[in-house]
């Protein structure tokens, strides 16, 4: 997923939570201004 935030030119970042989550934090153009924000 790292790579395929990086081959759509925005940026890609993750936080391991308390417990064994994952918060995914990702930037695209194609929404500017508005992170994309996932937990898993």
């Amino acid at each position: 997923m790292r790579r395929r935030a990086a081959e759509l030119g925005g940026s890609f970042c993750y936080q391991e939570l308390p417990g064994g989550g994952v918060r995914i934090m990702a930037t695209l153009p194609s929404r500017p201004g508005r992170p994309v924000e996932a937990t898993a």
